[in-house]
């Protein structure tokens, strides 16, 4: 079970964490103005023309396409998308080691079929 916990929110960005199966699986920043509705939605792996490459893809958002769980370390990094990392200490709106992370994870999300996206703000 993949889940995203949204924690902390402002004007620019929301952060967050991913648990699988109820364990911490990283840190997470959006976009607070581009962020997706909180719900459960289908995860994929389709081909990215942005990335070259398959990515995790957030499937059947409203009015949208192209979400996905890729690299970045600011709020102007994602365009709804949800970027992975690790938190640096004392400051807001960043994820740090964010390719790391993700090369990290990216096993874990390749077999999972579904996330689901809970407000905890």
């Amino acid at each position: 079970m993949l889940e995203l916990i949204r924690t902390k929110k402002n004007t620019r960005s929301i952060m967050g964490h991913l648990n699988h199966n109820n364990e911490l699986l990283c840190y997470t920043l959006e976009n607070a103005l581009k962020a997706i509705p909180a719900g459960t939605y289908k995860l994929e792996m389709t081909y990215s023309p942005k990335f070259k490459k398959n990515m995790p893809e957030i499937l059947n958002v409203p009015n949208r396409t192209g979400i996905r769980i890729h690299t970045g370390n600011i709020p102007q990094d994602s365009d709804g998308c949800i970027l992975v990392g690790e938190l640096e200490e004392g400051i807001e709106d960043l994820v740090i080691k964010s390719k790391i992370t993700f090369d990290r994870i990216l096993p874990i999300l390749e077999n999972e079929k579904e996330i689901t996206i809970k407000e905890n703000i």
